[in-house]
């Protein structure tokens, strides 16, 4: 399942790039893919209140839901951003809708407003606008949308904690929001709907997830000092004093991401000097690796058959959160995200910490591409 968020230009694209982290932080059946900003102007060619928007102004929900439909059209008219029938579109907005409701589904499209999050919960507002996006694709999950939403008996009009309340009195946000619950009745609801239970298990991980920055918990994360990232003699990683024990091709992933902090487009991974400088970094890690294949298959695009990018990242992350735990090992992962030109990049947002490398590595790493220089590989 794709979920595609977007937002209306005076949602900060920067908290765009942070609701989509948040949801992505655990991995399972859903993807969420962060989409460009809507300008104003954008929108304009589809409503021409924005043509030369008020300051304080409001719009129906068929004039949201409108806009993003809107989206899907263009983007499936560009072969790189392409939203299929079947995925749902997330619209994140501060201009207020005429019946004040947090948000709405309707089919496939979803609505959040963002400024409900900011006067009603006492955490930061992109953890509110992440949930409700989960509340949303639940309930169209169980066949609900707006309309059929109010006298649905499977919504709990009064509020028990479970993510299906309706919470009339918007102050009864911050109860689910806490809990990070779906309650027995619901659960067998969605399983009556015919809800995966793999999705039902990756929606609740996420649930958790966000729960955890709705407790004391994310107050004491706030004061953690992240440690020092260290590569010793050996090739061997260490975050503080813990040896990371990764497998040469984690090794390798990790340093090609410590190495570019400003991060790598996801395409240029697939091309021959890119293998190349991964191929020199597999060497000063492994001296005896004389097979190129590991590298040449970890820089394939995604959709090859035998790609390993997406289980190495995978299982290097599984690495670092076990050596770590999830908490702590949130500020070592590799993220996704987009670049200046707005293309898909990777990065690891090293903060507050150093990448330290033994010298006689480092020598061990311009040994290696000097001799990947005179026996390169060819093609990928």
């Amino acid at each position: 399942m794709k979920i595609h968020i977007t937002c209306t230009e005076e949602f900060a694209n920067s908290k765009l790039e942070d609701v989509t982290k948040i949801l992505n932080k655990v991995a399972g059946e859903i993807i969420f893919r962060k989409n460009n900003v809507l300008t104003h102007s954008f929108i304009s060619l589809n409503n021409s209140k924005f043509t030369n928007p008020e300051s304080y102004f409001s719009l129906s929900f068929d004039e949201l839901f409108n806009i993003c439909n809107f989206h899907r059209i263009i983007s499936n008219q560009n072969s790189q951003d392409q939203i299929s029938p079947e995925d749902y579109v997330v619209l994140i907005t501060s201009i207020r809708n005429d019946r004040n409701w947090f948000s709405a589904v309707n089919d496939k499209n979803i609505f959040i407003h963002s400024k409900s999050f900011e006067t009603n919960t006492d955490r930061d507002d992109i953890f509110g606008v992440a949930y409700n996006i989960l509340v949303n694709i639940f309930q169209s999950l169980l066949g609900l949308n707006y309309e059929t939403l109010i006298n649905s008996p499977v919504v709990h009009k009064e509020s028990i904690g479970c993510i299906n309340d309706f919470c009339k009195n918007k102050k009864n946000v911050i109860l689910k929001l806490r809990t990070g619950y779906i309650c027995d009745d619901c659960i067998e609801n969605a399983i009556k709907s015919n809800v995966s239970p793999q999705l039902l298990i990756h929606l609740h991980e996420i649930l958790q997830d966000i729960r955890l920055n709705f407790m004391n918990i994310s107050k004491i994360k706030q004061k953690l000092t992240p440690k020092n990232i260290r590569i010793d003699i050996n090739g061997d990683i260490y975050i503080g004093e813990t040896n990371l024990q990764l497998p040469y091709i984690q090794k390798t992933l990790y340093y090609l991401y410590l190495s570019h902090p400003e991060g790598i487009p996801t395409r240029s991974l697939c091309n021959i000097d890119s293998a190349n400088e991964i191929y020199a970094i597999y060497k000063a890690f492994y001296p005896n690796a004389f097979n190129p294949n590991p590298i040449v298959n970890l820089c394939k695009p995604t959709n090859y058959s035998n790609s390993t990018y997406s289980r190495t990242k995978s299982a290097l992350h599984s690495s670092i959160r076990k050596s770590l735990g999830n908490q702590i090992s949130s500020f070592y992962e590799i993220l996704d995200t987009r670049n200046i030109a707005e293309q898909p990049c990777c990065k690891i947002e090293v903060k507050n910490y150093e990448l330290l490398i033994d010298k006689k590595f480092s020598d061990k790493l311009d040994e290696a591409k000097r001799i990947i220089s005179k026996m390169p590989i060819k093609r990928i």
